[in-house]
């Protein structure tokens, strides 16, 4: 099948470092210096392509081609991808179509339908689309087309962002052993970073986002067909994956928007979900996954409040026999941090109620923590970020350039100092605690057990469900929106 491909193939060479089209061409330029960087660093191609779950093995061939033409079977036209890659590990071969736009350029619904359309006819595995729009993950491209279209052809989409910043991990792990290609490599991120390259960071939420925190405030009564919705919830979606890579940046980790299974599978899902969050309570919320760090970071619009909001949740010490060395545990790790806008919550278990107070109050008496006359423990704490933004919320700039200033500070301040509670490791008894542990638990061995008496311990009663701790989460349950 592969073969009729380069048979159809009228025009077209190997992707080059230096490409000799105008600069004008930006996209044909960054095309071909990406594609030609894929050829010669096989590992970075690799780490690239995985993320859509397209296998390149340790010895499989990667070939790029630029300025193709493709006959179509019984036209006269031709189709000119941006780019071809061809994989090929033993007998198997694996091709996708590149289309690329850079600049403010996005790409249209109806071109990528027709791509879907004609790889399916050329027996084109994939089409693979890369520009300054942003997915959560490759496999949800930031353009619907019709399932249909995708059925026998793969459609996965990367930014230009994505791509600059795997090559930053790449570099930064030093997993590119081989000088040459690390310099290489260190070209492509050089030549990305430019202006001139045409690839810009995510810098504005569209005109329906004013428009919807109007509606907001105004209380006007808002339907989840309204296309304003979907068009704001898609923004949010990609406005988190912006900030994930931009951590991933100042972190040399990868950050990853926390997905739930269904999401990752159906990403549909995942805008329907949000558009209803939006209508019965006005949130936006999305957590990042920090590699290594106490608990994923919890980010949230609310619209009604015209707030942004940062938090991170982690479990009680489950060494602790007072509350107030419980708290302490948690102040310690904050220790030295002076924010008024820093709030902490203690969740209880069972009914009773959680508690609210600033880290200023809890320092001050940590008692403003604890329930009167309770024995119980916390069950976990969060530490909560609210910050009002006031008009710069509703604006299309200002609510990006807020939100990329103040995540990277929450994590500064506060995500690089928790640590998440472990268990610490068994203690050696002593001889004499040794000695009277088997003499306290000398068993006889010939005596027969005795039955159990009804309504004694060993009938094992099942916990009421009062009884059983509440398992609660930001994302799930952030009734602290509520709580002014």
């Amino acid at each position: 099948m592969v073969d009729s491909i380069f048979e159809k193939m009228k025009s077209g060479e190997a992707a080059r470092l230096h490409p000799t089209v105008p600069d004008s061409k930006k996209e044909e330029k960054a095309t071909a210096i990406l594609l030609a960087t894929f050829r010669v660093v096989p590992d970075f191609a690799r780490a690239m392509l995985s993320g859509a779950g397209i296998k390149v093995g340790k010895r499989s061939q990667i070939e790029c081609y630029t300025e193709v033409a493709l006959e179509i079977p019984g036209e006269k036209r031709k189709i000119r991808p941006d780019g071809l890659i061809v994989i090929t590990t033993g007998k198997k071969r694996w091709t996708a179509f590149i289309e690329s736009k850079t600049g403010t350029s996005e790409l249209k619904q109806d071109q990528c339908e027709e791509y879907l359309q004609l790889a399916k006819l050329l027996g084109i595995d994939a089409v693979l689309t890369i520009s300054n729009q942003y997915s959560t993950v490759p496999t949800h491209h930031p353009i619907r087309v019709s399932k249909a279209k995708t059925k026998k052809v793969g459609f996965f989409h990367f930014s230009w962002l994505s791509i600059m910043y795997s090559a930053t991990l790449q570099i930064d792990s030093h997993s590119i052993e081989d000088p040459e290609q690390a310099f290489l490599l260190k070209e492509l991120i050089r030549f990305l970073k430019h202006p001139s390259s045409g690839v810009s960071t995510f810098s504005r939420m569209p005109k329906d986002w004013t428009t919807l925190c109007s509606a907001v405030k105004q209380g006007a009564a808002l339907k989840k067909t309204d296309p304003m919705l979907s068009e704001v919830v898609l923004s949010w979606h990609q406005l988190v994956r912006f900030l994930a890579l931009e951590l991933t940046a100042s972190v040399s980790e990868p950050v990853q928007v926390k997905l739930a299974r269904k999401y990752i599978k159906e990403s549909s899902e995942r805008v329907a979900d949000d558009k209803d969050r939006v209508l019965k309570s006005a949130t936006l919320i999305s957590e990042l996954s920090i590699p290594n760090a106490a608990s994923p970071m919890l980010v949230a619009a609310d619209l009604r409040r015209r707030t942004l909001n940062l938090g991170m949740k982690l479990e009680a010490p489950g060494d602790k026999k007072r509350a107030s060395a419980t708290i302490n545990w948690l102040l310690r790790q904050l220790k030295g941090l002076e924010r008024d806008d820093l709030l902490i919550r203690a969740i209880w278990p069972r009914r009773t109620p959680d508690t609210t107070a600033s880290l200023a109050q809890a320092r001050e008496d940590v008692n403003c923590l604890i329930h009167e006359n309770t024995k119980d423990l916390p069950q976990s704490f969060e530490v909560i970020r609210v910050i009002d933004l006031a008009g710069k919320f509703g604006g299309v700039k200002t609510f990006v350039e807020s939100a990329a200033n103040e995540v990277p500070a929450f994590y500064k301040d506060v995500g690089e100092h928790l640590r998440a509670w472990v268990a610490p490791p068994p203690k050696l008894k002593s001889k004499e605690q040794a000695s009277k542990s088997d003499s306290e638990g000398n068993i006889d061995v010939n005596k027969e057990p005795t039955e159990a008496k009804e309504g004694s311990a060993r009938d094992m009663p099942e916990k009421r469900s009062e009884d059983v701790p509440r398992e609660r989460s930001m994302i799930e349950l952030p009734d602290w929106y509520s709580r002014g």
